[in-house]
């Protein structure tokens, strides 16, 4: 054996408990443009998708390539890997087919559970794309957070929107969301989101979202201020408070989401005792 390889070998780990594996997958040849994505967890083209496709045509080689992952659905393949790759081997002139690695999953939440568990550590995969892959795996948090915003009337979008162009309501934030609905349950993200959306922020930023969670909740400030009024402040003074939540995070070296939160609190009148 050469000195510059080394053999695979297992590792003696006696505090993992092995995960039960399933099925084997199998392997089938088709043509890419027989293959379906479910918009219900993955995402749309954005430009970004675009500009990869336009690289992986360019430099196609088989040496390189990394097989999609589909499922079976009612008697289609629908990706849960590999979109990308797909769509360039559909728009490369000479590839007709692609191998193409079929795994079992029956219901929707099972494709949507190892969608997340293929692209989780990915970092060309948004949190809001896994968020909504997570909903429909119906797991607790996503599905919590879901509720909230649906009593909020409040949108997390799946990507950003064509030229910017915001709603009141909207949000990117599935992170912090999944955060703070762990804090404060659906009642408490739903207070926080229904002060952000009538005060009309577009979109609602995470930091808006910890600013307004710390008003409410921290020992700080909680009790002190009315949420109708903070909704006026807000609208008044937006995210950007003039330039005071930059000078306050200048000066005192604050995250801005802490300083946001200061500047609404200082602006927004009190409660009688």
């Amino acid at each position: 054996m050469s000195k510059t390889t080394r053999q695979i070998q297992a590792l003696n780990l006696p505090d993992v408990a092995a995960g039960y594996p399933g099925a084997l997958p199998e392997f089938t040849i088709v043509d890419p443009t027989s293959l379906f994505v479910d918009e219900e967890y993955q995402r749309n083209l954005s430009r970004s998708s675009v500009r990869l496709i336009r690289k992986i045509v360019k430099q196609w080689n088989w040496n390189s390539f990394k097989p999609p992952i589909a499922v079976q659905v009612d008697g289609q393949l629908h990706l849960l890997d590999g979109q990308h790759t797909a769509i360039a081997a559909a728009t490369h002139p000479e590839i007709t087919e692609v191998p193409v690695m079929v795994v079992p999953a029956e219901t929707t939440a099972e494709r949507a559970s190892a969608f997340v568990r293929h692209n989780q550590n990915r970092l060309n995969v948004t949190s809001m794309q896994l968020f909504y892959s997570q909903l429909a795996a119906g797991e607790n948090d996503a599905t919590s957070v879901h509720m909230a915003m649906e009593r909020a009337g409040v949108t997390l979008l799946k990507s950003q929107p064509p030229k910017g162009m915001y709603k009141a309501g909207d949000t990117l934030a599935a992170t912090t969301l999944l955060k703070v609905v762990r804090r404060r349950y659906v009642i408490g993200l739903r207070r926080i989101l229904v002060i952000c959306k009538k005060a009309g922020l577009k979109p609602i930023s995470a930091d808006a979202i910890k600013a307004v969670e710390m008003l409410l909740f921290s020992e700080d400030y909680a009790g002190q201020i009315d949420e109708e009024r903070l909704v006026l402040t807000i609208m008044k003074e937006g995210e950007s408070a003039n330039g005071e939540v930059a000078a306050l995070k200048a000066a005192h070296s604050m995250l801005t989401w802490r300083a946001m939160a200061a500047i609404w609190f200082k602006k927004t009148r009190k409660k009688r005792k």
